[in-house]
């Protein structure tokens, strides 16, 4: 992982009064931001788009997990019985 959570850290009670720099900040360098509170990480504030990003990421990691899991299993398809199923979509 690139990116430590200490690079930008925000106490609550700055994100209270704030907010809109510390959004502005967070859109600009694409990095989530550590919210403390006394003294401790409390929350994590990521864009959307950063969100969308990794959630999508994280599907199509349990996706190949399960193809994986299936084909421990012996549950797999010949190539012309693979290409059938893929043009059903």
């Amino acid at each position: 992982m690139g990116f430590k959570l200490s690079q930008m850290v925000v106490p609550i009670t700055d994100l209270k009064t704030r907010s809109k720099e510390i959004v502005n900040k967070l859109k600009e360098s694409g990095k989530p931001v550590l919210i403390t509170q006394r003294g401790r990480g409390a929350a994590v504030m990521e864009s959307v788009e950063s969100y969308e990003k990794r959630q999508d990421y994280y599907e199509a990691i349990e996706g190949i997990l399960a193809a994986l899991r299936q084909a421990e299993k012996g549950d797999l398809h010949d190539h012309q019985e693979a290409l059938k199923i893929l043009e059903s979509f």
